[in-house]
C-alpha cells in the first residue's frame, strides 16, 4: 500500500476529534480500532464519504455498501498510523501498540460476552436458572424479540382517594405519557419498552444495581460472575444513554467491588469527557463484624454521576447545612456608614456586649443556651458579620491585585472594586472582606449556615 493512500487516511481520520487530539497532536489508534469492531455510524459515514476508502473498505452487496471490518484493521495493524518517526522514545515502560501506557489517553475494557446481551433474572423464579447470553450477530433474532416493546398490563393508579382502574392515560400533545410509573418487571425489558416515548426525553436517570459481592439482597440471579456482570451492566446502560436528555445525566450506586471496571465501561459509553463525579458515601459506622477484618475498615460507597453532554448539563447549586464556620470572627460596628470608615471588633466582644455579659463570663452565664444563642446571634447580624481572607495574586485578577498593595500600603480605610455580576470586593490591609450573610442558605424553610454540597456524603447512614 502505498504512503499517499495512508497519508490520505491518516488525514480523514483526523477530522473526528475523537481519534485525534489538536493539543497532544496524539492519534488514537486503538479507539479506532475499537470503533471499527463497534460499526461506528460516525466512522463508517466518514469513510464512506471518500472514494479512496470507499472502494478500498467497502464491498457492495444488493446495492448497499458492507464495511470489511477485517480489511480495515489489518490495514491499521500493518500501517501504523502514528505521527512519530519512530515508534521508540528514549523512555522505559509498558507499552500498548507504539504507545506508552502512561501517555494513552483512551483505555477500552474487553471482557468475555462483551458481543452479547444478558436479560438477567429478577424473580425468585430465576435465581437457580442458567443465563443465557445472546451474541449480538448470531441471535439478532432473539435480541430483536427480548428488546422489541412489551404490553404492561395490570395497571394501576394511585391517588388520594386510594386505587383506581386506568381507563387512559394521561398524555402530551405530543402523544408521550405524562404519568408517573412504577413498573415492575425486568428493567432491561422495562427500559427498552419505554424508548420508543422517552428517548431523548430523560433528564435524570438512577440506577442501584447489584454489587456483584456475591450476596446482594435485591432479587436478581445471584449467579454473576465478572464479566457476566459487566455484560449485565452494559445492556442497561446502553439503553439508559439512548433515554437521557442532552443535558441529562445518570447517577449509579456502587461499591468498591465493581467501582473500576464500572468506570470505564461508563467512560466507553457515555464519553470519558462526561465523566462528572465519583461521589463517596459513607453508608455503616466503625462497629460489627467488620472491624475484625485486617486493615482498614470500610464504611464507605459510591455514585458515580455521568453527562449524557457535558456541554450542556447545567446542575443546580444545591446546599447543605454545616455548623458555624468560627473563621467569621469580625463585626463590622458602623456598617451603614460609608465602607472607607468601617470599624471592626471581634464578634464575641460586640455579643458580650448586647447582653451585658463580660466576655469572660458568657459560657458561665448561659449555660448550655451559649451555643443558641450565640448561633442566632450570627444569624440576626449576618450582614455586618465578617472574616478576613488572604489573596493569592495568581487567582484574582491585576485589578484586585493593585487593590490588594494600595490597601496594605494605606491601612486606614477599606478600598472597593466594584464588579459587574459578581460580588464586590472590600479590601483591608491587603485581605479581603468576607460577609457571613453570603454563606447562609434557606433550607427546608430555615436559614441557615451552609456550604456547597461537595463529593463526601457523611451524613446519610440508613
Amino acid at each position: 500500500m502505498n504512503n499517499t493512500f495512508k497519508n490520505n487516511l491518516y488525514t480523514l481520520f483526523k477530522k473526528d476529534a475523537r481519534l485525534w487530539n489538536e493539543k497532544t497532536k496524539e492519534f488514537n489508534q486503538t479507539l479506532l480500532k475499537d470503533l471499527t469492531d463497534k460499526l461506528d455510524e460516525k466512522l463508517i459515514e466518514l469513510l464512506l464519504d471518500n472514494k479512496e476508502t470507499k472502494e478500498k473498505f467497502f464491498i457492495m452487496i444488493k446495492n448497499v455498501y458492507v464495511l470489511k471490518q477485517s480489511d480495515l484493521k489489518f490495514f491499521i495493524d500493518e500501517n501504523k498510523l502514528d505521527n512519530s518517526y519512530t515508534q521508540y522514545q528514549n523512555k522505559i515502560g509498558l507499552r500498548v501498540g507504539n504507545k506508552l501506557l502512561t501517555e494513552r489517553n483512551e483505555v477500552v475494557l474487553d471482557w468475555p460476552f462483551k458481543d452479547c446481551v444478558l436479560e438477567g433474572g429478577m424473580t425468585k423464579e430465576d435465581q437457580k436458572r442458567n443465563e443465557i447470553f445472546f451474541n449480538e450477530v448470531l441471535a439478532k433474532d432473539e435480541i430483536d424479540r427480548l428488546f422489541d416493546p412489551k404490553a404492561l398490563v395490570n395497571w394501576k393508579r394511585y391517588t388520594a382517594k386510594g386505587e383506581e382502574r386506568v381507563k387512559e392515560l394521561k398524555l402530551d400533545n405530543d402523544g408521550t405519557i405524562r404519568e408517573n410509573l412504577i413498573i415492575k418487571g425486568n428493567n432491561l425489558l422495562a427500559l427498552h419498552s419505554l424508548k420508543e416515548q422517552f428517548a431523548g426525553k430523560i433528564k435524570l436517570i438512577y440506577i442501584d444495581p447489584p454489587y456483584n459481592t456475591g450476596n446482594d439482597s435485591f432479587g436478581y440471579n445471584d449467579h454473576f460472575n465478572h464479566s457476566t456482570w459487566l455484560t449485565f451492566m452494559k445492556d442497561r446502560l446502553s439503553i439508559a444513554n439512548r433515554l437521557l436528555r442532552d443535558d441529562g445525566c445518570i447517577f449509579i450506586s456502587i461499591d468498591n467491588n465493581e467501582l473500576s471496571y464500572l468506570q470505564i465501561l461508563l467512560d466507553d459509553i457515555f464519553g470519558r469527557e462526561n465523566k462528572q463525579n465519583i461521589i463517596t458515601v459513607k453508608r455503616s459506622s466503625v462497629s460489627g463484624a467488620k472491624v475484625i477484618n485486617e486493615g482498614l475498615v470500610n464504611v464507605s460507597e459510591f455514585l458515580i454521576v455521568y453527562s449524557k453532554n457535558r456541554f450542556k448539563w447545567k446542575p443546580n447549586k444545591i446546599f447543605r447545612k454545616k455548623d458555624r464556620d468560627e473563621r467569621y470572627n469580625n463585626f463590622i460596628l458602623n456598617i451603614d456608614e460609608d465602607y472607607e470608615k468601617w470599624k471592626f471588633s471581634p464578634v464575641l466582644e460586640v455579643f458580650a456586649k448586647s447582653l451585658n455579659i463580660a466576655k469572660k463570663d458568657l459560657k458561665k452565664s448561659l449555660k448550655e443556651k451559649y451555643q443558641e444563642t450565640l448561633d442566632n446571634f450570627y444569624l440576626k447580624n449576618s450582614k455586618k458579620i465578617i472574616r478576613f481572607a488572604s489573596l493569592d495574586d495568581r487567582s484574582v485578577s491585576d485589578a484586585v491585585v493593585e487593590i490588594k498593595y494600595k490597601s496594605k500600603a494605606d491601612d486606614s480605610k477599606v478600598y472597593h472594586l466594584k464588579r459587574e455580576h459578581k460580588l464586590d470586593y472590600y479590601i483591608y490591609k491587603g485581605e479581603a472582606i468576607l460577609f457571613l450573610e453570603n454563606r447562609l442558605s434557606v433550607i427546608d424553610g430555615e436559614k441557615v449556615f451552609s456550604e456547597l454540597l461537595h463529593d463526601i456524603w457523611n451524613d446519610v447512614l440508613p
